[in-house]
Order: C-alpha cells, then sequence, then structure tokens
C-alpha cells in the first residue's frame, strides 16, 4: 500500500449538495416542458368580443332582424340587415354572426356588432367578417339580442 489515503466523502459535502441541486433544478424544468409545450390538439381560439360589464338584461330578439343577408367576397365576408325596434323605448341591440361549415357546425369566423336603436325605427347594419374564404359549404348564422337603453 501507498503513502495515499482517500478521504471518504460524505452527503454534505460541498460536491453532494452542488449534485443535489442541481438534480433538484434539473427535474422541476423537466416537469415544467410539459406546461410550455402545446398539445398536439390544442388549436388557436379566437378570444371572444368583450361584452358589456352592465347588469343588463339581454334577451333574444332574432325577430327584430330583417332583410338578412350574408355573403363572401374576395375582399371578405360581409352580413347586412336591418334592425327594426317596435318598442316605444330605445333599444340596445347586439348582433353576432358566425361563419360556420354546414356540414360540421365548426365556426370559421366570426363578427359583432352592438348598436342602439331608437324606439319605433329601424336602422341598417353591416358585420364584416374576416377575409374570404370558399363560398361553399358555408353559412352565415346570426345571433340577436337586445336590451332596453
Amino acid at each position: 500500500m501507498t503513502g495515499h489515503t482517500r478521504k471518504r466523502r460524505t452527503r454534505s459535502s460541498p460536491r453532494y449538495v452542488v449534485l443535489g441541486a442541481a438534480a433538484v433544478a434539473t427535474a422541476a424544468a423537466v416537469a415544467g416542458i410539459g406546461y410550455l409545450v402545446p398539445d398536439p390538439g390544442d388549436h388557436p381560439v379566437k378570444p371572444a368580443p368583450e361584452r358589456p360589464t352592465s347588469s343588463a338584461h339581454w334577451t333574444g330578439a332574432a325577430a327584430d332582424l330583417d332583410e338578412f343577408r350574408c355573403s363572401g367576397t374576395r375582399a371578405g365576408w360581409s352580413a347586412r340587415g336591418v334592425l327594426t325596434n317596435t318598442d316605444g323605448v330605445d333599444r340596445s341591440y347586439r348582433v353576432s354572426i358566425s361563419l360556420a361549415r354546414r356540414a360540421t357546425g365548426e365556426v370559421v369566423d366570426s363578427g359583432e356588432v352592438t348598436v342602439v336603436v331608437d324606439g319605433r325605427s329601424s336602422r341598417p347594419i353591416t358585420v364584416d367578417l374576416g377575409p374570404a374564404r370558399s363560398r361553399k359549404g358555408l353559412d352565415c348564422v346570426p345571433n340577436v339580442t337586445s336590451t332596453a337603453s
């Protein structure tokens, strides 16, 4: 045997502390990666348009939308119609248009407009949607709600 003695390392030695800290940091980083990488099944979601924050009571008003037309051109899709307020008071109307695939119901685009229509009067509206897509197999679906202004 030679005169060299080997020093035994204990678990409290600086080397084990550094290795332990590195292992914990690596494990924490690897565990967090699952939250940063999107699931292949995830799809981008278009944010919902902002809604009024008041406590107004919005009710269905599809019957108040007349002359509804929706068409797609190279410039984009556009929906038009006339809102008729038969009440004696002013009403706020929210008109949402969804452009959906007829076969699956999948919404491929949407648009919304909020307008005030005076009591016992009418007002034309236009809702512009996104860029033109194939016009085949798509439907514009209106949703109209209203509340007293």
